[in-house]
């Protein structure tokens, strides 16, 4: 038996009825779902205000200026790494462990704008890393920091990050001209998987990855080995004179 069809009355009964709830709905929950865009916006702007304020001290003071450029967490860091060597994108995630590639990209993009780190050109080499004359003329100031962290900076904890290279800086940190015996030397560090070298010339130390040229003195160590380990010094000669290599530990202020 076929459907009485509707008559015309109740339908318009029946789109009265449903276009009167959509009102009731619309001004019971309009001005909620609105006052929740708005504080979803404040807090956006709040968000966008306060970020664009840490980028900057806003103070006529070196120091703040400084601060304005390096102080952002992993940026002292990443200059670090790049005072050692010229580094690609992945070496320096490597090293720097914790932090985010989006982050990584953001510092060095920040570093780069600020004239201090160059990218892809033939002082950096190509998808290499490398600081400007800029970037390098902070070397002194971190120097002295890691000089301080050795001295007042709290001891290691078990299970904290560590790279060989890094104690490169750190003995470069700790160079006395005045205990320098002899014109200079050069000295070749290989252990596994770390190969640095390090340059002594007319009271200037030098530094980098890799094999050097024609080094006086190699030794089958890291750094932290040869000047804290258990064993003599000199048995870790793979090469050169164990004269040269005690006169080249003796130039350093290492507390053993």
């Amino acid at each position: 038996m076929a459907e009485r069809p509707e008559k015309p009355a109740f339908q318009a009964r029946a789109r009265c009825k449903s276009v009167l709830s959509g009102v009731i709905f619309l001004l019971t929950l309009g001005p909620i779902a609105l006052k929740t865009y708005s504080t979803i916006k404040t807090y956006s702007l709040l968000l966008d205000s306060s970020s664009m304020s840490r980028r900057s001290y806003r103070q006529n003071c070196a120091l703040a200026r400084a601060n304005d450029v390096i102080g952002d967490r992993w940026t002292q860091l990443l200059i670090r790494d790049l005072l050692i060597a010229p580094r690609r994108f992945n070496e320096l995630q490597a090293s720097l462990k914790g932090i985010g590639a989006n982050l990584l990209s953001s510092r060095l993009k920040e570093l780069e704008g600020a004239g201090l780190v160059e990218h892809g050109t033939p002082a950096s080499g190509k998808h290499r890393y490398a600081l400007t004359a800029r970037g390098r003329a902070i070397e002194p100031a971190l120097l002295a920091l890691i000089r301080w962290g050795l001295v007042y900076g709290p001891d290691n904890q078990p299970g904290d990050h560590h790279h060989d290279d890094w104690d490169l800086l750190a003995l470069k940190a700790l160079f006395q001209p005045d205990r320098m015996a002899g014109e200079g030397v050069t000295v070749q560090f290989t252990d596994h998987e770390f190969s640095g070298w390090m340059a002594i010339a007319d009271g200037v130390v030098t530094i980098g990855l890799g094999e050097a040229e024609e080094p006086d003195v190699c030794v089958a160590t890291t750094i932290k080995n040869l000047f804290t380990g258990p064993g003599e010094p000199s048995g870790y000669l793979q090469a050169g004179d164990p004269e040269t290599l005690r006169n080249f530990m003796h130039s350093f202020a290492v507390r053993v």
